[in-house]
C-alpha cells in the first residue's frame, strides 16, 4: 500500500474512492477545483497513470485490489472470495491509517456497483470516523441498469445458501452491513452481474450527479490530452478502439483477429493515419489486432479516456464501446461484422452490446461489410 504525503492545510478535501477507471465521466463531472483531491484507488498500473499522473491529485493512495464481483447469486460464490474478504483483516492497521489521515470534514465519493473489500472498509471506516460518505448515481448507471441490493436475512433461502455466511463474515471483518448487489440492463430479465458491495443508505448520502457532456470534459482536459498524441501524419487521422469482448470464450478470437487486421489494411491503403488505443481493463494485451499488425501502427496508453480522444480524430472504429459515441469524429465505423463467433449465443451477445452503445449515443455509424464490399448503414 502506498500514500503520497498528506496535502497542505486547507478546505477539506474532495475524496474519489475508486475500483478502476469505468467512472471517468462522472468522476470528472463531480471534481471542485476550489477543492484539494484526494484519491483512494485500487493499486494497478492504470489507476496510476490515470488518478495519479494524469489528474494530479493532492495525495494519491493505493490499496490491494482484492475484488468479490461477477458471480450470480444462485451460485456458490467461488471459494476464494472468503480469502479475499480476509484481505481486509491482513491490511487492517494500514486502511485504520488511511482513514486516521483524512483531514477533518473530508467528502468521499464512490460509485455504487463496487466490490473492492479495501475500498468498502475505508468507507464503512470513514462513516464511523464522522465523515461525509456519499453513493454518486447518474443516468450512466441506473439510466442503463437496474439494482438491488440484499443482506443475509434477504437471501435466506432465495439464493445459494453459502451467501448468507459469507455475508455475515464479511459484515464482521469490514466492520458495517455487506449486501450482495446485482444489476441488470433495464429491460433485461435477468440478474446478470453480482458483487459483494453496500447500501449507500446504509452509510450516509445518495446523491444523483448530473454530468457533464463529453464535449464539455474534452475542452477542459484537452490541453492534457493533446500533448500526449503525437503529431498529425496524415490528412485522414483514425483511432481503433480495442474492446475486451473479444475476450469472450464464445468468440472466435483467431478469425476474428484475421478479419479485422484486414479492415485495419484498409484504411492504411487508403492513406488512413491509424492509431489503436487498448482497452482500460485488459493490461498491456491488445485482442483487436495479432500482435505483427499492432506493432506497425501508434498504439495509444490505454489508461486515456477515449471519449476525450474523439475530437482529434476524424474516424473512430470500434466494436462495442459505448466510448464511440463522443462527441468529435466525422465517421463512427463499427467493425463488428468482421468478428466470427464459435457460436449463436456469442454472436447475439455481442450485437446487443453494440445495440446498446447505439441506443446510448444515438450517433450515425456505418457497418463495415463481412468482407471487402460496400459498407451500409446501421438500421
Amino acid at each position: 500500500m502506498t500514500a503520497a504525503p498528506a496535502s497542505p492545510t486547507g478546505p477539506a478535501p474532495q475524496v474519489v474512492v475508486a475500483e478502476n477507471i469505468s467512472h471517468v465521466r462522472q468522476v470528472l463531472s463531480v471534481l471542485d477545483p476550489d477543492r484539494p483531491l484526494w484519491v483512494i484507488a485500487t493499486d494497478s498500473a492504470v489507476n496510476h497513470a490515470f488518478y495519479g499522473d494524469f489528474l494530479k491529485p493532492d495525495r494519491f493512495i493505493a490499496v490491494p485490489g482484492a475484488m468479490c464481483w461477477g458471480c450470480l447469486a444462485d451460485e456458490a460464490p467461488p471459494a476464494g472470495w472468503r480469502r479475499i474478504v480476509d484481505v481486509v483483516g491482513a491490511n487492517r492497521d494500514a486502511l485504520d491509517q488511511v482513514v486516521a489521515a483524512l483531514p477533518p470534514g473530508s467528502e468521499l465519493l464512490y460509485w455504487h456497483f463496487m466490490g473492492c473489500m479495501p475500498l468498502l472498509s475505508i468507507l464503512i471506516q470513514a462513516t464511523a470516523a464522522g465523515h461525509a460518505v456519499v453513493e454518486l448515481d447518474s443516468d450512466i448507471l441506473s439510466g442503463l441498469f437496474q439494482f438491488q441490493r440484499r443482506g443475509p436475512e434477504d437471501l435466506a433461502g432465495t439464493a445459494h445458501p453459502t451467501y448468507v455466511s459469507l455475508l455475515l463474515h464479511a459484515g464482521q471483518v469490514l466492520g458495517g452491513p455487506i449486501k450482495y448487489v446485482e444489476a441488470r440492463p433495464r429491460g433485461g430479465d435477468d440478474w446478470r452481474y453480482g458483487a459483494l458491495g453496500i447500501d449507500g443508505a446504509d452509510l450516509g448520502e445518495r446523491r444523483w450527479v448530473a454530468l457533464d457532456d463529453w464535449a464539455t470534459l474534452a475542452r477542459r482536459y484537452g490541453p492534457l490530452v493533446e500533448g500526449l498524441l503525437p503529431d498529425r501524419a496524415a490528412a485522414r487521422r483514425a483511432l481503433l478502439l480495442d474492446d475486451t469482448v473479444l475476450a469472450d470464450p464464445r468468440v472466435d478470437l483467431d478469425a476474428s483477429r484475421a478479419g479485422l487486421a484486414a479492415a485495419v489494411r484498409e484504411m492504411l491503403d487508403e492513406g488512413w493515419e491509424v492509431h489503436l488505443k487498448p482497452h482500460p481493463n485488459a493490461a498491456t494485451d491488445i485482442l483487436m489486432l495479432p500482435p505483427e499488425e499492432a506493432g506497425q501502427l501508434t498504439v495509444l496508453p490505454g489508461w486515456l479516456p477515449a471519449e476525450l480522444l474523439m475530437g482529434h480524430y476524424d474516424r473512430v472504429g470500434y466494436l462495442t464501446s459505448t466510448a464511440s459515441m463522443a462527441d468529435g469524429p466525422d465517421e463512427r465505423l463499427c467493425l463488428l461484422p468482421r468478428v466470427r463467433y464459435r457460436d449463436e449465443a456469442g454472436e447475439t451477445f455481442c450485437w446487443s452490446l453494440f445495440r446498446l452503445a447505439f441506443l446510448r449515443g444515438g450517433q450515425a455509424v456505418t457497418l463495415i461489410a463481412p468482407d471487402p464490399a460496400e459498407t451500409r448503414r446501421a438500421p
